[in-house]
């Protein structure tokens, strides 16, 4: 069965190293996974850029985003579809202090905006809370993400070198475009009249094409 292929790029924002990871939902012939991770990287400041001025930080991290979304289509001539950036939610926002918050939303908007400047439409970009926090009887648990164990198991790494280990800010952007790409999925799910509940594209009672 084909499959129409979906290249996803997520990020994980940081005003000091911000995490990018670009997926598809091919995988090669050989494999059983379900998608291959086709790039990844972290966007780093120079030593001297923890005492620069929030604005120069930012700047930092927007000419990092564009400079990989334009690496990565130059190489393989075909930009991403879709791009996904990690929105911490409000139970996360509660336990960090007011200067930590706006560094990390100087990241998250300069990343939104290199995007917007590639040529991005903002429908094309999802703010994501991968690591929402879920309230239970026992008090606030976080939601269940990848680790890199896990994603080795779901997702090719062609371009891994072996034994390499993933940084937590690249672990975090591909759990980013993951979650984007199984939103995306729903979506398209949806429009089809497909039950999003059941395992496969089946369809609803009385749905119309």
């Amino acid at each position: 069965m084909s499959v129409n292929p979906m290249i996803i790029a997520g990020f994980d924002p940081s005003i000091n190293e911000t995490g990018w990871g670009i997926i598809s939902n091919v995988a090669p012939d050989d494999s059983h996974k379900v998608g291959t991770v086709l790039a990844y990287g972290v966007i780093s400041g120079n030593p001297w850029m923890n005492k620069s001025p929030m604005k120069n930080r930012a700047g930092f991290i927007e000419r990092g985003t564009f400079d990989a979304i334009e690496s990565f289509t130059r190489k393989h001539l075909v930009r991403p579809c879709h791009c996904g950036i990690e929105y911490a939610d409000d139970e996360v926002r509660k336990g960090r202090h007011w200067r930590s918050l706006r560094k990390l939303e100087a990241a998250t908007w300069a990343i939104y905006w290199a995007l917007i400047r590639y040529g991005f439409t903002k429908s094309e970009i999802t703010m994501m809370e991968v690591k929402a926090l879920k309230r239970s009887k026992r008090g606030v648990v976080k939601s269940k993400i990848m680790t890199a164990r896990d994603m080795e198991r779901l997702y090719a790494f062609p371009t891994r070198k072996h034994g390499e280990a993933l940084p937590d800010h690249v672990t975090d952007a591909i759990n980013v475009a993951h979650a984007t790409l199984a939103d995306l999925r729903i979506g398209i799910a949806r429009r089809h009249g497909w039950d999003v509940k059941k395992q496969g594209p089946r369809r609803r009672s009385g749905a119309t094409t």
